[in-house]
C-alpha cells in the first residue's frame, strides 16, 4: 500500500540520518523508531534529549539496504 511505502522510505531515510551523525548503522526495525523519534523531536525544544533503545545491528538487513539505497555493509 501506498501507507506502508512511506512508512518504509521513513524508516530508510531515519537508517541514512542516523548512520551520518550517531556512527550507528540500527537493522531497519530500529530504524522505524528512530523515524518517529526524528518527527516526534521537531516538536520539541532544541535543548532537549531525546533517547531512542536500539538493539540489532543492520548487517541482518544488508541485502535490503545494498538494494534500496546502494550501501554496502
Amino acid at each position: 500500500s501506498a501507507a506502508s511505502d512511506v512508512y518504509k522510505r521513513q524508516a530508510l531515510n531515519a537508517f541514512k540520518i542516523v548512520s551520518k551523525y550517531e556512527n550507528l548503522r540500527p537493522s531497519l526495525e530500529p530504524s522505524h523508531a528512530f523515524s518517529i523519534a526524528i518527527d516526534e523531536s521537531k516538536k520539541l525544544s532544541r535543548d532537549t534529549i531525546v533517547v531512542v533503545n536500539s538493539c540489532g545491528d543492520a548487517y541482518k538487513d544488508r541485502k535490503i539496504l545494498k538494494k534500496k539505497l546502494g550501501v554496502s555493509l
